[in-house]
């Protein structure tokens, strides 16, 4: 899709999603006809197995969710390609224990294939987190992520793709990160270090295929004490860990501006 065409499809998206106002001959956004959202109690811990769960009928959990997760989930990368998120506070990224326990239930009945879950998604986060945003191309400050004056480590060539259910986890502990992906590229790689780095990363690794990347947090070797910068936590970890570079710079991104966004009230 043209990037003009996609604008004017995501312009479209969020008129709807931000005033309820669907233009003439437009069918009406799906939405989930019950939804729980409470704030998650620090105390208990998060699921082991996965946090996004559809059940049988339709009903959407997830626990331990942040904004983001749930944005992740309501423009996913392959109906928003190469879009970076700009002005999502810190507390949208779940830093200081802000996170939700959401239940959603769509209408009886309903079907849920195509597009609908993700509608109703973005329905959710609009209505109950006042989510508002706009879609932009410009010049930005960024990050190009490129080979480093050594061999890349912790990183293994794969044939198999990223399964679109799992997840690339990472970690940021006090003085170090962890990264757990299989099947990844590093356009993936880039849009999962983007959020941490509160900028878009580009690829100019010339590291072309899929790969699996272990680091796990005991491979760094740290002093302990101190509390450091998470963003140069993640930009060490990328250097000396894995032997790339993060080399700060501008360039033309395609980018969704976040003009507003709020906590919701429990129910």
């Amino acid at each position: 899709m043209k990037f003009k065409g996609l604008l004017a499809h995501a312009a479209l998206l969020l008129a709807v999603l931000s005033n309820g106002q669907v233009p003439s001959g437009q069918a009406p956004s799906p939405k989930f006809e019950i939804v729980s959202i409470k704030p998650t109690n620090p105390a208990v811990p998060p699921p082991r197995g996965p946090q996004q769960l559809l059940f049988p009928g339709g009903r959407y959990s997830n626990r331990h969710a942040s904004v983001f997760a749930l944005l992740e989930f309501a423009y996913p990368e392959n109906s928003v390609p190469n879009v970076t998120l700009i002005g999502l506070p810190d507390w949208a990224y779940g830093r200081g224990h802000v996170t939700f326990d959401v239940e959603a239930q769509p209408p009886v009945g309903m079907k849920l294939g195509g597009d609908n879950l993700r509608l109703m998604m973005r329905a959710l986060l609009t209505e109950r987190f006042r989510f508002r945003a706009h879609f932009e191309t410009r010049s930005e400050p960024v990050y190009f992520l490129a080979k480093g004056a050594q061999a890349p480590r912790h990183i293994h060539l794969t044939k198999n793709q990223m399964d679109p259910g799992q997840a690339m986890q990472l970690g940021i502990g006090w003085q170090h990160m962890s990264l757990d992906a299989r099947g990844v590229s590093m356009a993936d790689l880039c849009s999962r270090l983007a959020p941490h780095l509160g900028r878009p990363v580009i690829d100019r690794t010339g590291l072309v295929g899929y790969y699996d990347i272990d680091l796990p947090m005991s491979a760094a070797d740290r002093p302990e004490g101190g509390n450091r910068d998470f963003r140069e936590i993640v930009i060490d970890g990328i250097k000396s860990e894995l032997g790339l570079d993060l080399i700060s710079g501008s360039a033309m991104v395609h980018v969704m501006v976040v003009d507003g966004v709020e906590r919701p009230s429990a129910n």
